[in-house]
């Protein structure tokens, strides 16, 4: 039974990857945005796919995105034994691996918390890219969450 529910739960993970990666080439090659959009299709062009416009897409991709972090975290949890196992195996000294996993948690915890850390230091860009304002208060997608879009 243990083996089927593994199976099932990477087989998702897997599709869960592949939709992640197929919505960002999407968003990135396909749904350009606005700047980018006006230029090659010229001036009141909507692109969308599959009745969704780029900011949508944008939004399932943050909701598989989820999906698969709690599939990540489940599929560790059922793997504990196995990775302490081979934790153990590849660092035979106790401090190396105090040390190793408290660096590995401090990554993990900075990188999936930096947007929330970030949200203050938002910076306005100009049209070409230059620096406006560094003094937060949002602008561009993330300023508006939350708002009522």
């Amino acid at each position: 039974m243990k083996n089927k529910l593994n199976f099932v739960i990477d087989a998702v993970m897997f599709l869960a990857m592949m939709a992640l990666a197929g919505i960002g080439f999407l968003m990135n090659w396909v749904l350009l945005p606005g700047r980018e959009a006006r230029a090659v299709y010229g001036p009141g062009v909507e692109l969308g796919y599959l009745g969704l416009d780029r900011h949508q897409w944008g939004d399932v991709h943050l909701v598989v995105g989820f999906v698969l972090l709690g599939l990540l975290v489940l599929h560790t949890v059922l793997h504990w034994n196995q990775v302490l196992h081979l934790f153990c195996k590849l660092m035979p000294r106790r401090p190396g691996r105090i040390v190793a996993a408290i660096l590995f948690f401090a990554a993990s915890l900075a990188l999936v918390s930096f947007p929330l850390l970030a949200h203050h230091r938002i910076e306005k860009m100009s049209v070409a890219g230059q620096v406006h304002d560094g003094g937060g208060g949002g602008g561009g997608r993330g300023g508006g969450r939350g708002q009522g879009r």
